[in-house]
């Protein structure tokens, strides 16, 4: 008779790799938590008027950004000033909740302003216009755009959902943000 531990080791070992997709299921959980928290989370009395949710396609890392403006000063003239919310998770760590605002970084203020210029894509018909070759993105991150306050060019209102991978208009903004933001994130809300 054989030693029984090896026997005993690959039990338990086989045990935890069917118990994988359990394990990966949770930081898809956490995200869909996070944005649907995100939405509710208010500043003062404020909710949040856009935010950018990014999911990485390979390694599952996600956040949820939401944004928000708040205001200085008791009367007219009131100045603005915009606050982000992070929170953070992957298959390797748990949520985490971080933040910045425009006061104490200047990057939130360009964040913001180049979220202003940027370009939304256009409708793309199969069979109408002239035939574009499809590019899929396998490994990528998906970056996914809400904004409760959006304006068309005639001045008619309206909320504005855009998404895009890598490449796109909107994950070259968030993917330029980022760098511009690490040094100011906090895990103490702005008071």
């Amino acid at each position: 008779m054989g030693d029984p531990r090896p026997v005993a080791l690959l039990a338990v070992v086989l045990a935890a790799a069917l118990n994988v997709p359990h394990a990966m299921a949770a930081p898809d959980d956490d995200f869909q938590m996070a944005k649907a928290e995100a939405t509710d989370t208010k500043i003062d009395q404020f909710r949040p008027f856009g935010g950018v949710d990014t999911m990485a396609a390979r390694t599952r890392d996600w956040s949820v950004n939401t944004f928000y403006v708040a205001w200085t000063g008791s009367g007219p003239p009131r100045t603005p000033y915009w606050i982000v919310r992070r929170v953070t998770g992957s298959n390797l760590k748990g949520p985490s909740v971080q933040w910045t605002d425009s006061r104490s970084c200047p990057a939130v203020r360009t964040t913001i302003e180049n979220l202003q210029a940027l370009r939304a894509p256009l409708p793309d018909i199969p069979g109408v216009g002239p035939p574009r070759e499809l590019v899929l993105t396998a490994d990528g991150e998906s970056h996914d755009l809400w904004l409760n306050w959006a304006i068309y060019p005639n001045d008619a209102r309206g909320d504005l959902r855009m998404s895009g991978n890598v490449g796109s208009p909107v994950g070259d903004w968030w993917q330029a943000a980022l760098p511009t933001l690490k040094a100011c994130w906090s895990g103490t809300a702005p008071g």
